[in-house]
Order: C-alpha cells, then structure tokens, then sequence
C-alpha cells in the first residue's frame, strides 16, 4: 500500500517535473524571439504572450515540485520569475484602462509573493541553519531582491496617479528581463557545474543587466525624443498660424 502511494506519488512528481522543462524550454525559445523582434509588431506581442504563459508554468510548476520535494533552489526560481514575469505583463495593460485601472489584483499578487517569500525563507533557515555554505547567501540575495522589488512595488502603487507610460515601459522591460536572466540562470545551475557554484547564478545577470539597460535607454528614449518633436513642431504650427 505504502509503496504503491509512493509510485504515484514519484509519477505524479515526474510528470509535473517534464511540464516544468517543457514550459522552461518554451520561456527561453519565445522570450528570445520576443526580446529581438521589434518592438510593437505583431510578432513580439505573438512571443510576448507565448513567454508570458511559459513563464507562468514554470513558476507554478516549479512551487509545486518544491512543496511535494523540498528544493529551495526550485522555488527560488519559482517565486522570482513569476512575480517579475505578472508585473512586466501587468505594466504594459495599465494604460489600456479608460480610467484608472483596477490595482486589486496588483496588491492581491504583491501580498501572495510577501507571504511566500517570507514562509519559504524562515523555513529555510529553520531547516539548514543560518550559514554562508553553498547556495543558501545566493537564495537570500534574491528573496532580498525580491523584497526590495515588493517594497518598491508597493510604493509605486499607493502612488499610481503619478506614474508616467515611460515609467511603466521601464517596468516592463526590465521585469521581463529580469525573469528571462531567472529562466537562463535556472538552466545553467542545473545543467552545467561551475566552481565555485555562485558562478553559475551570477552570470547571466551580470551578461543580461547591460542589455535591459541598453533596451530601457532605448526605447524610453525614443519615445521622450518623438514627444518632444512633436510638441515643438505644434508649437511652430501655432506660431506660424499666429503670423
């Protein structure tokens, strides 16, 4: 009895673990269609959603693995890129709203990702210690991040009469970014070993930060210049008018 309850157990656990990969290889496949497409066209909005919805799976899949079979490294991952993936999807449908949009959503995820976070690191702690081995200062660096993106977050909210389009166009770029480095990231520690291991975790932030960097300056950029252009030649149209 017992071990046929494991049997499902351990198939149930598999068959979830290939939904992960599968969503993990879709995630790397369309978010780099979409991150080199141009931007607007119909082709990386098509990738943009595919990315969105495989990065949704991987998160979920990821947390469940990890409360079936504690895998602190899965949930990590699962928590990170979920929460980075919703908001930059979220940021571009702010101003699709005719009013002001609905933020109960936005505090519902943002207090979800607070609880999570929060259970998952005192439980880490109490399970292994508090100690500067292995992976463990790499997991608490990203729940730290992970909190400070909260906090922000949670600021940004509470004042979103204020916030701009390019604002939210920087949010965008830089969460979805930010959860394609996670996805990267998660193939890398798994697949290849490096030494000392943080190596693994470290660099593709490092390799992908200057590039959203790069994209924000780009097209916050353009579009500050095309507003500007626009404004100044209203303002020649009414000075010529006027003459």
């Amino acid at each position: 009895m017992l071990a046929a309850s494991q049997n499902k157990n351990t198939m149930l656990y598999t068959f979830i673990l290939v939904l992960h990969i599968a969503a993990g290889f879709t995630a790397l496949l369309s978010g780099g269609f979409s991150f080199t497409a141009p931007k607007g066209k119909k082709f990386h909005n098509t990738a943009g959603k595919i990315y969105t919805l495989a990065m949704i799976g991987v998160g979920s899949t990821a947390i469940v693995m990890c409360l079936m079979k504690y895998n602190p490294f899965l949930f990590t991952i699962g928590i990170f890129s979920t929460y980075m993936t919703l908001t930059g999807y979220r940021s571009l449908q702010y101003h699709k709203a005719e009013n002001k949009p609905v933020l109960i959503p936005d505090w519902i995820l943002l207090i979800s990702a607070l609880i999570l976070a929060a259970a998952f690191t005192s439980y880490l702690i109490m399970q292994e210690g508090l100690h500067l081995q292995g992976l463990q200062p790499v997991l608490l660096v990203f729940m730290g991040i992970l909190l400070s993106m909260l906090l922000g977050d949670a600021r940004m909210l509470r004042s979103f009469d204020k916030q701009k389009k390019a604002d939210l166009l920087r949010r965008h770029i830089s969460r979805m970014g930010g959860a394609y480095i996670s996805t990267v990231t998660a193939f890398l520690v798994t697949n290849i070993h490096t030494e000392p291991v943080y190596i693994a975790w470290l660099l593709p932030t490092a390799i992908g930060t200057p590039f959203i960097a790069y994209f924000i300056r780009k097209f916050t950029y353009k579009r500050k210049t095309n507003r500007q252009t626009t404004k100044a030649r209203a303002n020649q149209n009414t000075l010529n008018e006027k003459s």
